[in-house]
């Protein structure tokens, strides 16, 4: 099975972030490389997450206001058809205890 492709990136890092990396991958006998590319990993995946998170929560946001608009639609046309009748006779569910 063949290595997978890699490619070469260069780094800068602050002299204390250098120096944690340096510490934490020495005592555990890791390369400082192979430490931060695992780092760089694991925050990459968090990060791709958290995109896909918000995105989701911004099509949930989108389909709630679409309901509001629908209702608050249905509830001032049957307002003006039944000339402000109980709008509970409009919706098919019922809390628990209400007939």
């Amino acid at each position: 099975m063949a290595a997978p492709s890699s490619r070469s990136l260069t780094l800068s890092l602050p002299e204390d972030l250098y120096e944690t990396l340096s510490t934490a991958s020495s005592a555990r006998g890791w390369s400082i490389d192979s430490l931060a590319v695992e780092a760089i990993k694991e925050a990459l995946e968090g990060a791709i997450r958290y995109r896909v998170l918000v995105e989701r929560m911004s099509i949930v946001d989108e389909a709630i206001l679409d309901i509001a608009v629908l209702v608050g639609e249905t509830a001032a046309a049957a307002d003006a058809m039944t000339g402000g009748a109980d709008m509970a006779s409009l919706c098919l569910y019922r809390p628990p205890g209400r007939p």
